[in-house]
């Protein structure tokens, strides 16, 4: 949907992303990535970036293919959310 957007002009609303944790251990999950993103983006300020919100959303179907599912907003410095 984000190339579509900008294709169509529109100004995305989203991005999805897909992460292999395979190598990584077996507690880190795609939550974890996300809460760190926090001062990730603190430490870099030329991204613009001055907030980072996110939220776990699992529903049955993803719980049962053992996916992590979450929803990150980046807001910045001109307060607009993507």
């Amino acid at each position: 949907g984000y190339v579509r957007d900008l294709l169509l002009g529109k100004r995305p609303d989203d991005l999805d992303l897909s992460f292999c944790l395979r190598d990584c251990s077996g507690d880190v999950t795609v939550f974890d990535l996300l809460e760190n993103m926090k001062s990730f983006a603190v430490s870099k300020p030329e991204l613009g970036i001055i907030e980072v919100k996110t939220a776990t959303i699992l529903s049955d179907e993803t719980k049962n293919k053992m996916l992590d599912t979450a929803k990150a907003y980046f807001i910045d410095t001109q307060e607009l959310k993507t």
